[in-house]
């Protein structure tokens, strides 16, 4: 999402909260970075509250820091677009970015992690898979 930042026109400094807008607005990949942005968070947070009944803490705890991280990047970005685009605002939308993106690669190393000893573990004869149909199915 930062390429798409990246690559188009520089965000104007210091101007007020309606130029600003009107500028992201008029940009289509400051537009698409910002959609981008608030899809990721919102699902971050729908599979935060998915994890809720989950027994494995440490994926609870990763999936709650990637949604948070995730919604105070857009918090930041949005802060960012209305107050004269603080430096402070960009540090935080990026940082949260890198925490959420920290979080959730940790949570998918534990997940593959978890799901290769499940079965490798005795009495699993083969790995999981798609079900297979036997001759008298089809």
């Amino acid at each position: 999402m930062g390429i798409l930042a990246g690559i188009s026109a520089t965000f104007p400094r210091g101007v007020s909260a309606s130029t600003s807008w009107s500028f992201l607005l008029a940009h289509e990949a400051y537009l698409l970075h910002a959609c981008l942005g608030a899809l990721a968070a919102v699902d971050a947070s729908y599979l935060a509250l998915r994890t809720v009944r989950t027994s494995q803490r440490w994926h609870r705890l990763l999936c709650w820091i990637g949604a948070v991280a995730g919604l105070t990047s857009v918090a930041a970005g949005l802060l960012y677009v209305t107050d004269a685009q603080a430096d402070t605002w960009l540090t935080a939308m990026t940082s949260g970015w890198i925490a959420a993106t920290m979080a959730f690669l940790a949570l998918w190393a534990a997940a593959s992690h978890a799901i290769r000893a499940e079965s490798a573990a005795p009495g699993s004869s083969e790995p999981p898979g798609p079900p297979q149909l036997s001759s008298d199915q089809g």
